[in-house]
């Protein structure tokens, strides 16, 4: 009976840390707060980055990102990286 408990534990720490991989980051390297649309499974979510901040697990399933006061969109997947620089979002390669 223990050895399918931890047997089981192991699993979802594995299955937990590949979903955690998969999760997208959104920085912000500007000095100052943007208002964002997250368009994914169905659903419009608003929010707003602040300045010199970073979100993490975001869009873990992949979406559309569009900057409410540039109009700028970009498709997001789940592992992206996006930052923006100078009012202008970028993906940015994995370290």
């Amino acid at each position: 009976m223990t050895r399918v408990i931890l047997v089981c534990a192991v699993a979802v720490l594995c299955l937990s840390a590949a979903r955690t991989s998969l999760a997208g980051t959104f920085q912000n390297g500007d000095s100052y707060p943007y208002d964002y649309e997250v368009v994914g499974n169905g659903e419009s979510l608003k929010g707003t980055i602040y300045d010199d901040s970073t979100i993490y697990g975001f869009c873990d399933t992949g979406c559309r990102l569009t900057l409410t006061q540039t109009g700028q969109t970009i498709d997001m997947r789940p592992d992206d990286h996006i930052i923006i620089e100078n009012g202008v979002m970028k993906v940015r390669p994995a370290d």
